[in-house]
């Protein structure tokens, strides 16, 4: 969690970002400070202010047919689905049931739940908590992904956008290139778009002021 990261470097432990948080993730992380300010930006819209340890899939019927393409192909399953959060996963996040261009590497029973969003940037699907696994060396993560967001709650997400190319293309403070990261984070959806790009340009004060 973001208190760890804050003790870990002698920081308050007050699991908030402020200047001296904030400096210490770009310090940690080789970032800019426009990488930088994404990185919370996206991760404090993925995580309720770096609070949120695990994916919600408590979604309403509605919420369903909006945020998964599954679902709005399947409006008789979100009524039947609704508020249970291990179907949901199960289905919304099998590869089976994705393009694959958007696979997650979930291909074993189970996988959608056990491997939904997970820490600072609710790094989702097998392949990805493998990735990190890999990266800091600690496999227990793929038989108790829990120990993602007990142990590398900040490190998982600088892993996610370095794998996944990201962070160069964080040219800028636009809500254009805020939209593309956005997609990269979250996905074709863009969930919370508006709010991404204002979280992203607060801390880009933040860090700067």
């Amino acid at each position: 969690m973001l208190v760890d990261f804050q003790k870990k470097y002698g920081l308050f432990p007050d699991g908030i970002i402020g200047k001296k948080t904030a400096t210490k993730i770009k310090e940690v992380f080789g970032l800019t400070d426009i990488q930088t300010a994404y990185f919370l930006g996206q991760g404090s819209v993925e995580t309720s202010d770096f609070k949120l340890k695990r994916e919600n899939g408590r979604y309403s019927e509605t919420q369903l047919k909006k945020y998964f393409s599954y679902y709005k192909n399947r409006p008789e399953e979100a009524q039947q689905d609704a508020y249970n959060e291990v179907v949901i996963f199960n289905k919304v996040y099998a590869d089976k049931n994705r393009s694959k261009n958007l696979a997650l590497g979930n291909t074993q029973i189970g996988d959608g739940y056990k491997f939904r969003g997970n820490s600072a940037g609710q790094t989702t699907g097998r392949y990805n908590h493998q990735v990190v696994a890999n990266k800091v060396k600690d496999q227990s993560i793929m038989d108790n992904p829990d120990n993602l967001w007990k142990n590398y709650y900040l490190e998982s997400f600088d892993i996610y956008l370095k794998d996944k190319k990201v962070y160069p293309l964080m040219t800028d403070i636009s809500r254009k290139t805020s939209d593309l990261i956005t997609s990269k984070v979250n996905g074709p959806a863009k969930v919370h778009a508006e709010k991404r790009y204002e979280r992203t340009q607060h801390y880009y004060k933040l860090l700067t002021k």
